[in-house]
């Protein structure tokens, strides 16, 4: 089967973490004119690590709406081909109940399994799509619908990945290691600039918070919430929007990962 292209979003919802990916779809019906009373779908958590021979994880699905819904669950492998996320269904990994109908205020288990959990060298990843689908039967009159989709992150860790040691008071909050990532920052048109990340470390690289720091200090917000992920040995590209042109001599600063504090982005002139 054909890969899907999976271009990142920014987070479409307040009360969503920055991990998950938004998307909506609307639906509309045509008649007298009603107020829209949209079911509420909500995920915990939103992200899930695996340990290498780990063989099932839960994930809870919510209605905090006032009518019942309904949402499917697929699992897809996730790679990055040319600065772009791509989707394939995955057989390996399975989502139990795939269907499922959840009433106001109750919350639904789904279960994410691996069928034949073997060691890998390399960390693996996934993403879970959650979609609420459309009701049966349309509603009376005209009402906006918006349906809901979250993709939700997975990461499966390679046989020879450790825990990190915790780390002693004395030597402050953890950093993600930074010295086989890279970055550049490329020009584009109406004063907006790209930026490229490659990772070439073996764990995927989450990237949020994303400020730039100018020579007198001045500290500019590029991106408030998540920018996205750098998977193993691939390279990522932004557009970044900003007021005036991102130049040399800024420093961008970023939160790598689960870091509490934001680290300079490793810029180079080429990633080598």
């Amino acid at each position: 089967m054909d890969s899907v292209r999976y271009p990142t979003h920014r987070c479409l919802r307040l009360h969503v973490a920055a991990a998950i990916i938004g998307m909506v779809a609307t639906w509309l019906t045509f008649g007298g004119i009603q107020a829209a009373q949209a079911a509420v779908l909500q995920v915990s958590p939103v992200r899930l690590h695996f340990e290498s021979a780990q063989t099932a994880q839960a994930l809870q699905v919510f209605n905090s709406g006032q009518n019942a819904l309904e949402a499917q669950v697929r699992v897809m492998r996730w790679t990055q081909e040319n600065g772009e996320d791509r989707l394939v269904p995955a057989k390996e990994v399975v989502a139990s109940p795939a269907i499922m109908r959840v009433a106001p205020g109750e919350r639904q288990t789904v279960r994410i399994v691996r069928l034949h959990p073997s060691p890998s060298p390399d960390e693996q990843t996934y993403r879970i799509l959650i979609d609420e689908l459309p009701p049966k039967e349309p509603p009376k009159g005209v009402e906006l619908k918006v349906l809901l989709r979250y993709s939700i992150p997975v990461f499966i860790a390679a046989s020879s990945t450790k825990s990190p040691d915790a780390p002693h008071e004395e030597q402050g909050p953890p950093k993600t290691d930074l010295s086989l990532v890279c970055a550049q920052l490329a020009p584009r048109k109406e004063g907006a600039s790209e930026l490229r990340v490659s990772n070439r470390s073996p764990q995927s690289l989450r990237i949020s918070s994303l400020t730039a720091v100018s020579a007198n200090g001045q500290t500019q917000v590029l991106e408030d919430g998540l920018l996205g992920y750098v998977l193993p040995g691939k390279q990522m590209e932004w557009a970044i929007k900003s007021p005036t042109q991102l130049t040399a001599g800024l420093t961008l600063k970023a939160r790598f990962n689960d870091d509490t504090d934001a680290q300079a982005v490793p810029l180079e002139g080429t990633c080598r």
